[in-house]
């Protein structure tokens, strides 16, 4: 048997977080606006395109068989093992041999073993489509898959099992596939990464000590997503904040609808000169509420002290980040 010469196999890319950051002293909520969760992958598997000379030149006909294995690492993924309910595959052959041919796909355990095969019978000088569904029990059997061996017989040639050898004659292949899940996906998204040193808090108050108390709004369009309007069932907030100043901070968080109306509030103490970690779980009536947020409000106000400490180099760095359970 002849090994293919010539052969490239891009293995799946699953992409189940959307996962994003912003600099530059920024505060972003923004980011998940173009989520659309359908709990459906597609991607491309295999493909690659053969010729004459990967089967062999003149002199070492006739032509029998070639087989190959490639790896496979899409059901490596911890989301397919745990959530893939449904597997559809997509062949897609472009064939201008004046000859037909048998692909047979075994796909293959760790130990060399078949865990699954399917034919596909590629006809002469034309296209070739082929769906197979995959589900049940032997979803069970598929994730077992490290490689998948490709075994291609030529079919009904004259003289017998000879390979066409017109010059210019290719088989393209491709394998496609699309992973339907079970389980609701989650998206996530940095909201706020920004750094405050003295001037910048000075500055806001005109440079006028003592500081006191800023606030400022900024609008939120997360919520007008479709996806996110419909389908939401659970939001996490992860607040991290370092503070080098000599004084406590309370930071405020105020939610607001369309008419400027509450509809959450996350408060948090921030000591000095140390970090702060808060997470914030929201979920039932609290999520209905928070849906209809338009902008949030952000105040911050300097506690028990008059001034703010105008140690040089002193700042506070506070990051954000969001996660949606769908």
């Amino acid at each position: 048997m002849k090994p293919l010469k010539k052969l490239t196999a891009t293995s799946l890319v699953l992409l189940l977080m959307l996962t994003s950051c912003v600099k530059n002293d920024n505060v972003d909520f923004t980011q998940v606006d173009q989520i659309n969760l359908n709990q459906q992958i597609k991607g491309s598997m295999i493909s690659f395109t053969t010729t004459i000379a990967d089967f062999g030149d003149a002199n070492n006909l006739p032509f029998v068989g070639f087989d190959f294995n490639t790896p496979i690492e899409a059901f490596s993924n911890a989301t397919v093992q745990n959530e893939l309910v449904k597997l559809t595959f997509h062949f897609e052959f472009e064939n201008t041999f004046n000859r037909d041919f048998l692909f047979a796909f075994n796909f293959l355990d760790a130990n060399g073993l078949v865990v699954y095969s399917t034919p596909v019978t590629v006809t002469k000088n034309g296209l070739t489509n082929k769906e197979v569904i995959i589900e049940g029990l032997t979803i069970a059997q598929i994730k077992n898959t490290k490689q998948v061996g490709i075994n291609v017989t030529v079919l009904n040639s004259i003289p017998a099992n000879t390979v066409d050898n017109t010059v210019g004659a290719f088989v393209r292949f491709k394998l496609g596939a699309t992973f339907d899940f079970s389980a609701s996906p989650q998206a996530s998204a940095s909201l706020i990464d920004l750094t405050a040193s003295l001037p910048d808090l000075t500055n806001f108050e005109g440079g006028n000590l003592p500081f006191t108390h800023f606030d400022f709004s900024t609008p939120l369009d997360i919520f007008n997503n479709a996806t996110i309007q419909n389908n939401l069932v659970k939001a996490e907030f992860h607040f991290e904040i370092e503070n080098t100043f000599n004084r406590d901070f309370e930071l405020v968080f105020e939610f607001l609808n369309s008419n400027n109306q509450v509809t959450y509030t996350i408060p948090i103490l921030i000591n000095k000169t140390s970090k702060t970690i808060k997470d914030v779980l929201i979920e039932g009536t609290e999520l209905v509420n928070l849906k209809k947020s338009k902008k949030v409000n952000i105040t911050a106000d300097v506690i028990n002290a008059t001034t703010i400490d105008n140690t040089q180099g002193a700042f506070i760095n506070f990051k954000s980040s969001a996660t949606f359970s769908f």
